[in-house]
């Protein structure tokens, strides 16, 4: 394990500035215990390293250095990340990788079956191309020289895995020695237990200072090295790292070209013709001068075989770089002396050989001419060109952005160069948009009020905007990587280990939005009601990676429901315990609310009532006489009360009810309904019918007794009055008159009906 402190140098320090060396190294010591706190607070990433010159290697301090180091360690500072290397060989490396031992792993190349198990940087930190190095004597110059051959490969390196399919379309078939890292690879072709071996144009100048060993013509396959994290885990760190690739990418005086540069510019200048090939080469000669005569007969019968081999082989390889899909040209004196098809075609020409003899700087934009002089220059000394973002100009005048790199060849014995070439014009298009679609997008998401929270399947946030670092009270590098149940509840675990509903955990599971409620714990100690939407993210292979949390603040909501709840409880007990009954209907007269008051008035169940109209109940005139007043309340919006009408229950029997009416408005302030109160009033008018009946009876005897005191009164006056007349009647009968006389009739009839 590797510390990211660099040591410094070994070499003696001038008495005169030992004491005040002395004094510096205090004060920092000093100065470092103020920020230990600070320290403790930087974010720790564990990276996979291997010994892999240039790209990345450790030195006998341990020390981690290389193009991938140099730039880790520039993103560290601006991230605050604290970097820890972890040595192990290749293959150990990815399988701490894919294991989740480590965080990070630097000069991964992409592939397929990779990408099932890592996620990968978008931005390319160098492009190289395998190459096949071998002996001074080997004389391999073609893919079909490796006929039979023991070739040492690295073990799970994509350039050896290219090279092997390489093969099998050529039909060569090679006896493959696997080792560790590169340079075991450099060490079996020295002790001659292989033949070659596969590394690339850029590890290749490198191993050459130290092992006796040249590259050979056969070159294939490019290759981007990239930044890779464990599948779902660390997209944070792999969004951090593109950002800031891309930025320097962009400026050809950035740090990035600072260290390509540094790294490239160690490479010595190819022995295009070494010493010890020269002496190999003088030795030969005397050899073959002795035997010349021997030979010359021997070889006249093998060089017609042999001129049909080359043949073959060259038409094959021809064949290989003209299918090539990559721009490769040839560069010499600063011309154009050969194109393949697709180098041809990415300038607008249809036929190569109206390329050959264009110059170099004719095709290279004015934006690029100044970097492109220096790269020819570097090819010129020998010295290869690290990848390169160079704009050129095709044949119709449009512009192409292109992805260049080169390295130093010879060609009919003069210097020159093969540059390897990709037009990406489409896609940096392709990641403009995407990029200015990113900004959109996250500019409008760190606009919503509402808690955004990006989280993977680690339960970390990844991601976090304005509104949720303002609720949680921490700023964002407070925020990301943290465990978001530690920080919204809390909590040491995950919520579905302590038993609460996790909503991450059903979206990851089922692929479905959620949507809950959960009480979280402010940064003050209160509990929050908090709604939470969540939503899938899914990677380019359709699987979920992280899911996005939308969470809002429902505490005051949550609040108000709770008292109107109350509240509704409240009412609802003292209307179900009152005797009046209570009603709520809609414009038609359907009940819509009503309490058991008023189905023990009406005597119809609360199933049956909640389903009937008022007119189900009524007959059609009381029906009617309810129609408009009820009418009435809807016409004026003013309340009635006191309305009285009489209504026969199922059982038969007869209720009187006192009803009062008011209109209910909608939310739009538009009539909605009915309510109001109902009283059983049966008692009340049967009472009042009874009074009614003896005020009758009352009235009546009044009347009669009055009659009779009239009648008695006019009895005596009459009684006065016939007194006197049966009084004279009776005298005058008493006279003697004949009883045939009239008068004595006639008196006779006055005197019957005085008695």
């Amino acid at each position: 394990m590797l510390s990211n402190q660099r040591k410094g140098s070994n070499a003696s320090i001038p008495l005169g500035l030992l004491f005040p060396l002395i004094f510096i190294l205090c004060f920092s010591f000093v100065m470092q215990s103020k920020n230990i706190f600070a320290q403790q607070e930087r974010r720790t990433i564990r990276i996979g390293i291997f010994q892999n010159r240039p790209f990345n290697f450790v030195d006998k301090q341990n020390i981690a250095h290389g193009i991938f180091p140099d730039l880790v360690y520039e993103i560290a500072k601006r991230e605050n990340w604290k970097v820890i290397f972890v040595l192990d060989s290749w293959s150990g490396c990815l399988r701490r990788l894919e294991a989740g031992n480590i965080d990070l792993m630097i000069s991964v190349v992409y592939s397929k079956e990779r990408d099932k198990i890592f996620d990968f940087s978008k931005e390319t930190v160098v492009t190289a191309w395998g190459q096949i190095y071998a002996r001074d004597e080997s004389k391999i110059n073609s893919i079909l020289d490796l006929k039979d051959k023991n070739v040492a490969i690295m073990d799970r390196d994509i350039n050896a895995k290219h090279f092997m399919e390489l093969c099998d379309k050529f039909n060569v078939k090679c006896n493959f020695i696997k080792t560790n890292i590169l340079e075991d690879v450099s060490k079996l072709i020295i002790s001659k237990e292989v033949d070659a071996g596969v590394i690339n144009n850029i590890n290749g100048p490198f191993l050459l200072r130290s092992y006796e060993i040249h590259p050979t013509p056969i070159i294939f396959s490019p290759i981007k090295s990239l930044f890779a994290v464990p599948e779902g885990n660390n997209h944070d760190l792999i969004i951090a790292i593109d950002s800031h690739l891309s930025k320097w990418k962009m400026d050809n005086n950035s740090i990035y070209y600072e260290i390509l540069n540094k790294w490239y510019g160690e490479i010595e200048k190819e022995y295009l013709i070494p010493y010890k090939l020269i002496a190999t080469i003088i030795i030969m000669a005397v050899g073959i001068s002795l035997f010349l005569f021997i030979w010359m007969r021997l070889l006249k019968s093998q060089v017609h075989a042999r001129t049909g081999e080359l043949e073959e082989s060259e038409e094959r390889y021809r064949t290989l770089i003209e299918a090539s899909p990559t721009s490769i040209m040839a560069i010499q004196n600063g011309n154009i002396i050969f194109t393949n098809p697709a180098g041809a075609a990415m300038i607008g020409f249809s036929d190569p050989q109206d390329v050959v003899g264009l110059s170099g700087l004719e095709i290279v934009a004015p934006s690029s001419r100044e970097l492109a002089i220096e790269r020819l220059k570097k090819l010129e000394e020998g010295k290869s060109n690290p990848p390169v973002e160079i704009e050129l100009i095709r044949q119709d005048g449009n512009t192409i952005l292109v992805e260049s790199t080169s390295v130093p060849m010879r060609f009919q014995g003069k210097s020159g160069g093969l540059i390897m070439s990709q037009d990406i014009t489409e896609r940096k298009r392709a990641e403009e948009t995407l990029a200015q679609r990113e900004r959109y997008y996250r500019t409008l998401i760190f606009s919503l009020h509402e808690d955004i929270l990006v989280i993977d399947r680690d339960y970390r946030i990844t991601d976090i905007n304005s509104s949720a670092m303002q609720t949680l009270g921490m700023k964002r590098e407070e925020l990301i990587g943290r465990h978001c149940y530690e920080v919204s509840h809390g909590l040491d675990a995950p919520c579905h280990e302590q038993g609460e509903q996790c909503g991450l955990r059903t979206v990851f599971d089922t692929g479905e939005f959620c949507n809950l409620h959960h009480e979280h714990i402010t940064t003050d100690g209160k509990k929050a009601q908090i709604d939470i939407m969540m939503s899938p993210m899914k990677d380019e292979d359709g699987n979920i990676s992280h899911v996005v949390e939308a969470a809002r603040d429902v505490t005051d909501l949550f609040q108000a429901q709770e008292a109107r709840r109350e509240s509704e409880e409240r009412y609802r007990t003292i209307l179900e315990n009152m005797e009046e009954g209570f009603y709520e209907a809609d414009l038609a007269g359907n009940f819509t609310f009503f309490n058991d008051a008023l189905c023990k008035i009406i005597g119809i169940s609360r199933d049956e009532l909640m389903e009937m109209n008022n007119r189900d109940y009524m007959n059609p005139e009381t029906a009617e006489e309810v129609y408009e007043a009820f009418n009435k309340v809807y016409t004026t919006e003013k309340s009635a009360q006191n309305l009285e009408w009489a209504m026969k229950r199922p059982d038969g029997t007869k209720k009187y009810v006192e009803t009062s009416a008011s209109l209910i408005k909608g939310s739009g302030d538009e009539p909605a309904g009915f309510r109001g109160i109902v009283r059983d009033v049966t008692e009340r008018k049967h009472a009042e019918e009874e009074q009614k009946a003896l005020k009758a009876q009352l009235q009546q005897a009044q009347k009669m007794e009055a009659i009779g005191t009239l009648a008695g009164g006019i009895a005596h006056d009459f009684n006065n009055i016939l007194t006197a007349i049966r009084g004279f009647t009776e005298i005058a009968l008493n006279y003697e008159l004949p009883e045939e006389t009239p008068a004595r009739h006639s008196l006779g009839q006055v005197l019957t009906s005085c008695n």
